[in-house]
């Protein structure tokens, strides 16, 4: 975790800049973490590389490490059927899934959602036990970059459980955080979890199809001839 709350004022605040602070004897001493506020402390404090902060022991904490979920048990990981299985399904969804996501932040692009499903496959997330096509705008959305003030949290109930992911908790939740100029949190904004979105019908645009269909067959490793019937079904749903 490379970002932390100055809890007297509510600022955002990087490892950089905390740094820099201490280094003045000014830094910030009520830090917590902006994924559970609870208290967090600046560990490898003198190793430029690896210095973030973290958690004091035995505070568990809503922000997942995907990668962290997929080492630590068998019973976690998908089988290569049901990654292909997945992988599949949300390219043939791929629209949908882009529409959710732009519902719920506005100013992104086809370039912006190609980016964030590359993050989302270096995330191992797709790889989790549960994990299915009505989590992936949630799951982009939680892994991507803060713009225009404002950054988004997917928060998890009691990881790891098993199943792992369960969205029968009011605690499952996206939650936008907007920003004021100085980086201070404004106000949270809690966005429901739902699948809804699949269930509406979209004839692709061609546009569309012809900024994503060679992104995604790459990203995701597709290979013949499931790449050549994939995109077949793409662009039998366009306009």
């Amino acid at each position: 975790m490379y970002e932390c709350i100055d809890l007297d004022n509510q600022k955002i605040i990087s490892v950089e800049r905390y740094k820099e602070l201490e280094k003045l004897n000014v830094n910030p001493k009520n830090i917590a973490c902006i994924y559970c506020n609870r208290k967090v402390y600046l560990k490898a404090d003198h190793s430029r590389k690896t210095r973030h902060f973290s958690h004091y022991p035995k505070n568990s904490c809503s922000c997942i490490d995907f990668k962290k979920i997929y080492n630590l048990r068998e019973s976690y990981r998908k089988t290569k059927e049901e990654i292909e299985v997945l992988k599949k399904d949300l390219i043939l969804n791929c629209f949908k899934v882009y529409n959710r996501v732009t519902q719920i932040q506005s100013d992104m692009n086809v370039e912006d959602f190609i980016l964030l499903l590359k993050k989302l496959v270096n995330s191992k997330a797709l790889l989790l036990t549960g994990t299915d096509v009505s989590l992936i705008p949630y799951l982009c959305l939680h892994l991507s970059e803060k713009r225009n003030n404002s950054f988004y949290i997917f928060t998890f109930d009691k990881i790891p459980n098993s199943p792992i992911w369960s969205l029968s908790s009011d605690k499952n939740v996206l939650k936008k955080y907007n920003l004021d100029s100085n980086n201070a949190i404004l106000n949270t904004t809690i966005i429901p979890i739902t699948s809804d979105f699949l269930n509406i019908s979209y004839k692709i645009p061609s546009e569309f199809l012809n900024k994503i269909i060679n992104p995604l067959i790459e990203i995701f490793n597709i290979k013949p001839p499931d790449d050549n019937f994939l995109i077949q079904a793409l662009i039998n749903r366009m306009n």
